[in-house]
């Protein structure tokens, strides 16, 4: 599972990022070692941080088309289909669906 940290920015090197232990040259969100040479440029290329796009409010889109199952009118047929074709903002990861 993923984890938002609400106000954090991307940082562009491992030695401005929270998760960098300095004293023991550690990556706690990695979980690894790290070669001070690689973090001093930039980040690792194992980072596993990723930037989260502006968005708007995030909901569970298959839940709510969920609620319009039932219906075969038009009106319902056509929410169901936008609903099934708009961007994906953070995508389900494995075991999710």
């Amino acid at each position: 599972m993923s984890v938002l940290i609400k106000g954090m920015e991307m940082p562009k090197a491992c030695y401005e990022c929270r998760m960098y232990e300095a004293d023991i040259y550690y990556c706690a969100a990695a979980e690894r070692d790290i070669d001070i040479s690689d973090s001093s440029v930039g980040r690792c290329s194992f980072c596993p941080l990723v930037p989260v796009p502006p968005h708007g409010r995030l909901i569970d889109a298959d839940a709510l088309e969920a609620l319009f199952w039932d219906g075969q009118c038009y009106f319902t047929e056509n929410i169901k289909y936008k609903i099934k074709n708009i961007e994906t903002i953070i995508p389900a990861e494995e075991g999710e669906a």
